[in-house]
């Protein structure tokens, strides 16, 4: 009886040690944000950065996700070991990457490749790690613009008054409107551009992305425009479980990303070339200087809200003042 005892427990034992070997080697799933699904540019973006992890002895599997919420509750409990998300929903993740997409922060896309190409790095490699999670890369999603019913709207004052669309949860845009004095107007991703076209809104800050597909020109005639500074640069973030990944992934990762970023960028400069060049409206440096300094207010209070991280904000400061050091704030030693 004894010998049939032990040998049942060699079996259990070799059983469950099988069953571990076989789901520690199960590939991490990356679940991967595209309104599109498989056939999406980011999900095609997705496919070809993660092949490349190949190189470093990685291998996953994706999985698309048309609806983003879903794909970060996914993360969060678990059921991804990796995301692919928009900048503003890495903050729960990672408040110093997230704050990339600060407001009034990077004016270029060369400015925005500096920054990341800058913190790719690896004596900035702790920044990207929160707890239990990692950003193993950052890649441009697009511009955002000031798109208004009046081209001639290119001032604070011009701004004062006028009903400006406050997305649903989102603060960075209720700080916007109120340091530009608008009326907000509360709306959704479903409902803005209806309110746009109709006039329920007068002034959005939307990236190229939603130009054609919501219809936006039809908002803009016959007398509308766009201004050519952006507000906001936004960006996908590559956000993943520690744990499910080889120690050292993470950096290895940022610098393949960063290998990626034009492909990412011809994805939103494809968006902005459908745009129709009678709509973009240069700002004089009286009036652009006027909305830096808005912007830079609403970025001070933002952080004293726990919306910014400071550490990325005065990151952003010191490329920014490097490359256009005849801005105010360049003079000042507060603020961000």
């Amino acid at each position: 009886m004894g010998t049939n005892w032990i040998r049942s427990l060699v079996v259990v034992v070799a059983t469950f040690l099988s069953f571990s070997v076989s789901a520690q080697s199960e590939e991490p799933l990356v679940c991967v944000f595209d309104p599109v699904g498989i056939g999406g540019d980011v999900y095609s973006l997705a496919r070809d950065v993660t092949t490349e992890f190949l190189n470093i002895g990685v291998e996953v599997e994706l999985k698309p996700y048309a609806d983003e919420k879903k794909a970060v509750a996914d993360l969060k409990s678990g059921a991804c070991d990796a995301a692919l998300m928009t900048g503003i929903n890495a903050r729960p993740f990672n408040l110093f990457t997230s704050t990339i997409e600060a407001m009034g922060t990077i004016h270029s896309y060369d400015s925005l490749h500096s920054v990341i190409q800058a913190l790719s790095q690896p004596k900035a490699a702790h920044l990207f790690e929160n707890g239990e999670y990692e950003v193993v890369g950052i890649f441009p999603a697009g511009a955002v613009y000031t798109m208004a019913k009046n081209r001639r709207w290119r001032s604070i004052d011009d701004m004062e008054g006028r009903k400006i669309v406050v997305m649903f949860e989102d603060e960075v845009s209720q700080m916007m409107v109120e340091k530009l004095g608008g009326v907000p107007v509360p709306a959704n991703t479903h409902t803005f551009a209806k309110k746009f076209i109709s006039g329920e809104i007068e002034v959005v800050f939307m990236p190229a992305a939603v130009y054609e597909p919501m219809e936006l020109y039809k908002a803009l005639e016959p007398n509308g425009g766009i201004q050519e500074r952006p507000v906001v640069q936004l960006t996908l973030q590559f956000v993943t479980r520690k744990d499910r990944f080889p120690e050292g992934f993470g950096q290895k990762a940022r610098r393949i990303s960063l290998d990626w970023f034009d492909r990412a960028l011809d994805i939103a400069k494809k968006a902005e070339s459908k745009i129709d060049p009678k709509y973009w409206v240069r700002l004089s440096p009286y009036n652009f200087e006027q909305l830096q300094n808005a912007m830079r207010d609403a970025r001070i209070a933002l952080e004293e809200q726990g919306v910014y991280d400071a550490t990325m904000l005065k990151v952003l400061k010191k490329m920014r003042c490097k490359e256009m050091p005849e801005l105010f704030e360049c003079g000042l030693a507060n603020g961000f």
